[in-house]
């Protein structure tokens, strides 16, 4: 069949119309497939958190939703170095949930450029002398909670259930207070004292009856270092209070500690302190905190 001149013209339209709408569905399933990449061009905005330990305890409050943690696990917040992709992560969060107190070291000024609600932990608990390790007293991450509670509503998820599932958390850490006053109570006084690699257990050992008599790194960061006099004076400290062991930290270096340890004759105990590890009881919060105690219980007694 011969089509007219105008026939043709009109069929060629047609032909244009049709290769226009496939295109045009063929970048919108792109679009569609590249926000599914992201995680939340379809839904609300991830949660992130600076460390682990506070990954976890976001992940709680919002019913065990994963909680991306910039600094990984079993890494050192206070030397970690971020990535262009951990600036991304942060700029998409719906909310941030950092530490503070000069915790994450070079994170901080990244924390700062965040998109999302930012929770500084830190400006919501009792700080003291500067100490960041805040999560060492169970009760200090209750007080935390709310302010996460209504961060993550903000970031777009069902108020009921994080209510309810923060009411739940709560109760959980009301109870491991209580579980680690029980595991720590047979420690007798004199011996309710101990040295530590950095100054990372302060609000533990006041809360639950110690007395850190010294550290071996006098710092409340992993960066600091030790002098020769500063381990002498440790090293009388250690005879004078018969100190049987010295408790270090599982994510760094623990040379001097050990080295220390070795010449005195006392053990070296290793603690999970800054960050969580990828698997084992120190995977979680709780499960930390109860394995922490468990360790110096055993250690002091």
């Amino acid at each position: 069949m011969v089509l007219s001149g105008w026939r043709r013209v009109e069929v060629i339209v047609v032909q244009l119309v049709v290769l226009v709408v496939v295109v045009a569905g063929a970048a919108l399933a792109l679009t569609a497939c590249a926000g599914g990449d992201d995680g939340h061009a379809d839904g609300p905005a991830p949660l992130v958190a600076t460390t682990t330990i506070w990954a976890d305890v976001t992940s709680h409050v919002a019913c065990g939703e994963h909680v991306d943690s910039i600094v990984p696990a079993g890494a050192d917040p206070h030397s970690f170095e971020p990535s262009l992709r951990d600036r991304e992560r942060l700029t998409g969060a719906g909310v941030v949930i950092a530490n503070g107190a000069g915790l994450e070291g070079s994170l901080t000024d990244l924390v700062d450029t965040a998109a999302g609600n930012v929770v500084d932990v830190a400006d919501l608990v009792a700080v003291v002398g500067g100490d960041p390790h805040v999560w060492q007293d169970p009760r200090r991450v209750i007080a935390a909670l709310d302010a996460i509670e209504s961060a993550v509503v903000a970031a777009g998820r069902d108020a009921a259930a994080v209510r309810t599932c923060t009411d739940t958390y709560r109760a959980e850490l009301t109870a491991l207070d209580a579980d680690l006053a029980a595991t720590l109570a047979p420690i007798p006084p004199d011996r309710r004292v101990m040295v530590t690699n950095h100054d990372a257990f302060g609000y533990f050992a006041e809360r639950y009856g110690f007395t850190i008599i010294g550290t071996v790194i006098p710092s409340l960061s992993t960066l600091g270092e030790s002098s020769a006099g500063q381990l002498a004076d440790l090293s009388d400290k250690i005879d004078q209070y018969h100190v049987p062991a010295i408790f270090a930290e599982r994510l760094g270096s623990a040379h001097d500690a050990e080295a220390l340890a070795n010449r005195l004759g006392v053990k070296v105990v290793e603690l999970d302190s800054d960050a969580l590890e990828s698997d084992g009881p120190g995977a979680s919060y709780t499960g930390m905190m109860r394995a922490n105690a468990a360790a110096i219980a055993a250690a002091l007694r």
